[in-house]
């Protein structure tokens, strides 16, 4: 008779986890508690996890609620743990293949640990929110579960009601989750904030580049900043600088193509956060402001749309078509720019969290032919972020929004071009090959 080989931790696993428990430890004067969060699917009677979240808590942060929901499918644990219990729980986790909180949550656990890796403060990578610069280890759940979080309503008489399992796990772990997630890929999050300092903005005034600093737990003489310029003519670099107050200035002798800045720590030289700017991936950035582009962009909106400049307030899930058709109508066109988090009137309202420039580019992707190369950037016009869509004219007329043909422009509406305007750009197109 066959017995099935016990589940073996591998090198990288291992690796990571002491790399990561080592960060942990290193900084577990900060913290004052850790809080784990869990997502497990009933499978057969069984209960398999679908999603993990290890993360670590200031100081001063206010006390977090937590919870334990059990519905027919799914069960969402939140719990506040010691810092010592957290390492504990993940020496379990990945050397005793377990998942043990007593009194809350005992299960089966087999997964693999393998990324490990510095976020900056903006980064936005992971499910998992954090506004600090953090430590990132992430992995792979290996056991089977359906790959796919209900999409049946989650209801129960003691506990709040939720449309599916994406909606309950936005809700009550506080996740970064888009409209089109679906699944969590069945991973593990382990998140290792730094509260020594964070970069609130870059600001690009000109040839002046200044940075802004919240401190944490550490005072502005703990810390140094770093800047790289370069432009198109000049590149400084400058040598290690103090803070004043939690701001520092560097002059860059020209407008920047390249500019990058770190927050060092004055003791060890070590990152604590950085931030920049490249021209090629201008939107790529949060959390960097020229000064310049906010007022050019401020008097484009009191002007109001127009043939080249159109507003929208917000891109919800199913009104997708509607900005796509007119990124082919301006390209059909004269090109122009899309400013969306401005409603009809001018007014800012901000774009939601659920726009970003990757899925922007996919609905591009998905809904042109041929496709359409957009610029797209953030700004923070009067405490409000917009998203700024540069769509040029076309070189490759007609683009077509697909199964509705093409559009193009006329003042500030867009329309299906008429038999006579497509005949038109085949016609320029045939004479521009010769």
């Amino acid at each position: 008779m066959n017995e099935s080989k016990p589940f073996e931790i591998n090198s990288q696993t291992k690796d990571t986890l002491e790399k990561t428990i080592r960060t942990i430890t290193e900084r577990e004067h900060m913290y004052d508690s850790a809080l784990v969060a869990f997502a497990l699917e009933k499978n057969d009677d069984q209960l398999m996890l679908c999603y993990g979240l290890v993360t670590f808590l200031p100081k001063d942060e206010k006390s977090i609620k937590e919870l334990h929901y059990e519905y027919e499918k799914l069960i969402l644990v939140r719990k506040c743990i010691s810092v010592k219990e957290a390492i504990q729980l993940l020496r379990d986790m990945f050397e005793n293949h377990k998942i043990d909180i007593p009194s809350v949550l005992s299960v089966p656990f087999m997964g693999t640990l393998y990324e490990f890796d510095f976020h900056e403060s903006r980064s936005g990578r992971g499910y998992a929110p954090s506004k600090w610069p953090r430590t990132f280890a992430s992995g792979s759940i290996l056991q089977k579960t359906s790959g796919r979080l209900t999409q049946d309503p989650l209801v129960s008489l003691e506990h709040p009601l939720f449309p599916n399992g994406i909606e309950a796990l936005r809700e009550t772990l506080e996740l970064n989750l888009s409209e089109d997630t679906h699944d969590l890929s069945s991973c593990i999050e382990i998140v290792i904030p730094d509260y020594r300092a964070r970069i609130m903005g870059l600001v690009i005034e000109g040839t002046k580049a200044t940075v802004e600093v919240e401190l944490g737990i550490s005072q502005s003489d703990d810390l140094r900043a770093k800047f790289y310029s370069r432009g198109r003519h000049i590149t400084r670099v400058s040598e290690n600088m103090n803070l004043a107050g939690n701001r520092v200035s560097f002059e860059m002798g020209e407008e920047p193509l390249i500019i990058e800045s770190h927050i060092l720590s004055a003791k060890d030289g070590s990152t604590i956060d950085r931030t920049g700017y490249n021209y090629r991936y201008p939107y790529t950035k949060k959390g960097v402001f020229m000064k310049d582009e906010e007022v050019r962009l401020l008097d484009i909106i009191s002007r109001g749309e127009n043939q080249t400049v159109e507003f929208k307030e917000q891109i919800i899930k199913g009104n997708q078509s509607e900005f796509v058709e007119t990124v082919v109508a301006f390209a059909n066109t004269i090109g122009g720019m899309i400013l969306i988090g401005v409603d009809d009137e001018g007014r800012l309202s901000g774009f939601t969290e659920g726009i970003d420039d990757d899925r922007i580019q996919k609905w591009i992707t998905d809904w042109c032919d041929p496709p359409i190369d957009i610029k797209i950037r953030f700004a923070t016009l009067q405490e409000k972020t917009i998203a700024v869509v540069d769509v040029p004219e076309g070189k490759n007329k007609p683009y077509v929004l697909k199964d509705k043909g093409p559009y193009i422009r006329r003042s500030a509406t867009d329309r299906s071009a008429k038999r006579a305007e497509i005949d038109e750009f085949y016609r320029e197109k045939s004479q521009s090959s010769f």
